[in-house]
């Protein structure tokens, strides 16, 4: 619901927002995004650590809704039943930069984010890796950054671009996942599948001009190892390389 929805000026109208991950890495959304400015009620993990992340972000506990994670318990269930998979798949996914005021599309689409996620996708060599192994590459973008999809230039024939609605499907089957910060990233631990962290824009000189200063701290964050993860790179040619490794 945008922050301009008519029903925000009905008194009587309770307002609840469905987190739909840990939020690991982007915390500040529960002052802004998911903020209580916006919502009267959040539901969230049990999670000792994000409960207190919530309450330091102005929420009250009688306005949390501690449920842990539902879309966990399908995963347990996925987990009991035997995919017959006629190809292997990875899924790329990265999440949305939130860009400061009156960015202009054409800079947008000619950021490293954008570029540098072309530029993986259309690797030469990961298009011989997949294309010999017969593995299908599933991408999707960010609904928040759905609209640039039909500007994107991919040459790799084995890229499929998947709806919004597919993408729990997409957790639960492919075998391995790409992305930067999302928290998808841990659908695929609690999986036991692996994943390769790719920040496109971690070399970027122009972040502080084009994002809002939560997202250039995470990526400087990523950058600086103050967020520590395996499997993270910013070059293209050290992530196809893990890519193919994996394939």
């Amino acid at each position: 619901i945008s922050f301009d929805n008519i029903f925000y000026f009905i008194e009587y109208i309770t307002f609840i927002s469905l987190t739909h991950g840990l939020n690991f890495f982007k915390v500040n959304l529960f002052k802004t995004y998911y903020g209580n400015k916006r919502y009267n009620k959040i539901v969230i993990s049990t999670s000792e650590k994000i409960i207190s992340l919530a309450i330091k972000s102005g929420w009250k506990e009688k306005d949390l809704i501690k449920i842990c994670l539902p879309k966990w318990d399908k995963l347990d269930n996925i987990k009991k039943k035997k995919f017959k998979r006629k190809n292997k798949s990875i899924f790329f996914f990265f999440t949305w930069r939130n860009w400061k005021e009156d960015i202009l599309d054409e800079i947008i689409l000619k950021s490293d984010y954008f570029q540098n996620i072309i530029e993986l996708i259309n690797n030469k060599n990961l298009i011989d890796s997949l294309i010999s192994h017969e593995v299908i590459l599933y991408f999707c973008l960010h609904h928040m950054l759905d609209i640039y999809k039909h500007k994107l230039n991919f040459i790799n024939s084995n890229v499929k671009f998947i709806q919004q609605n597919e993408i729990f499907k997409c957790i639960m089957k492919s075998n391995l996942l790409v992305t930067d910060f999302s928290s998808i990233i841990f659908e695929f631990m609690y999986q036991n599948k692996p994943f390769v962290m790719f920040i496109p824009d971690g070399e970027a000189h122009n972040n502080k001009l084009l994002y809002s200063r939560e997202y250039f701290n995470i990526i400087n964050d990523l950058k600086y190892d103050r967020i520590k993860f395996m499997n993270k790179y910013f070059s293209i040619k050290q992530a196809v390389n893990k890519i193919i490794y994996y394939i």
